[in-house]
């Protein structure tokens, strides 16, 4: 991710270069389970056969660690120590299952520092975790299904925080200042002040 630029070169936009950082799949770090097999997961969980269930999450050591710590603990009722993860999925869960995993796949880039925001990496996971489980609480409100993908809307809801902040610290652009005026501005007006877009 390293293009600082020379003294006679000029920054991309912060669209193009974002652009370009995705094609070229350099901004994030990407876990053994693919996108597309993970929205499958999501998408098709009560259709997904379990054996190739078992044989995608297998290869994620974080999340099947995750899911065997969940299903052995003393939330789950489990009796007997759980030590597979075929009977980890049955007693966890397909919804809860699918959700551990999106959670293993995303926390290492949602736990950084974003310098540029002033936001702590521990206080960003905490704002990502909380509207992720505030989508729950809607569906439990709602007379209507709530679709899968809403979980993982709500967990990476501010992730173009996370691509402005690189970013700025590609380009060395200064971080947002503390604000003491009596109407304070927003993170979207400084966002589209300095950068012509915004984080959503």
């Amino acid at each position: 991710m390293e293009n600082k630029l020379t003294s006679d070169e000029v920054s991309p936009t912060l669209t193009a270069w974002a652009k370009g950082m995705l094609e070229e799949n350099a901004l994030f770090n990407t876990p053994p389970i693919s996108a597309s097999s993970l929205s499958s997961l999501m998408n098709d969980s009560e259709e997904q056969d379990l054996d190739e269930t078992v044989e995608m999450i297998s290869q994620d050591r974080l999340a099947t660690k995750r899911i065997l710590g969940w299903a052995n603990s003393a939330i789950s009722g489990a009796v007997e120590p759980i030590t597979d993860l075929k009977t980890a999925i049955m007693r966890v869960g397909v919804g809860p299952m699918a959700q551990i995993t999106v959670i293993s796949r995303f926390q290492s880039f949602l736990t950084r520092d974003l310098d540029f925001y002033r936001i702590s990496g521990h206080d960003f996971w905490k704002h990502s975790i909380a509207t992720a489980i505030a989508t729950e609480s809607i569906g439990r409100m709602i007379t209507f299904p709530l679709p899968s993908e809403c979980f993982t809307a709500g967990l990476l809801h501010d992730l173009g925080k996370f691509m402005i902040d690189a970013y700025a610290t590609n380009f060395s652009i200064p971080a947002i200042e503390d604000n003491e005026d009596a109407s304070p501005k927003s993170h979207y007006e400084i966002e589209m002040e300095r950068f012509q877009t915004h984080h959503a």
